[in-house]
């Protein structure tokens, strides 16, 4: 119980204070980097007051060019594969993630794909859009169970 209070109290601040700030670093640089490291800091924050220890085996050194397809049970798998692959990866999204305060923000300026799941010619350019930053090196995280 102490711990759920603990993150409930200091989430929501990380939460804005890291992405006001990455947002302006990532806007002055040109560069989603600034979007990366803060989120990082946040989960390692996160899990280390939740008590949760992420540990990884046989993961590659070296991504790029890749999609990263996995199960989607929880709030916890995105955050928690993104610190055990380690890497910079975006993520399509159903378009009602993209509509939360600051952390919507944050997933767009990152490069995130939106999708509307209830609309055939939306997803159909989405995918497209993921294949495009597929073929630029970037590396995807997809939920595929989802509707």
């Amino acid at each position: 119980m102490l711990r759920f209070a603990l993150l409930a109290v200091t989430l929501p601040a990380y939460l804005v204070i890291a992405s006001l700030i990455a947002c302006s670093l990532a806007w002055l640089t040109g560069s989603p980097k600034p979007l990366y490291r803060l989120s990082r800091v946040g989960f390692r924050m996160s899990t280390l007051i939740a008590g949760i220890d992420v540990r990884a085996e046989g993961v590659p050194t070296d991504f790029h060019n890749a999609l990263i397809v996995a199960n989607h049970q929880s709030h916890l798998d995105a955050p928690l594969m993104y610190l055990a692959l380690a890497v910079d990866m975006k993520a399509v999204a159903k378009k009602e993630i993209f509509q939360l305060p600051f952390f919507g923000r944050v997933i767009r300026m990152a490069g995130f794909v939106s999708v509307d799941r209830s609309d055939p010619v939306q997803r159909k350019q989405a995918v497209d859009q993921t294949a495009e930053a597929l073929r630029r090196g970037e590396c995807f995280l997809v939920f595929p169970e989802g509707t």
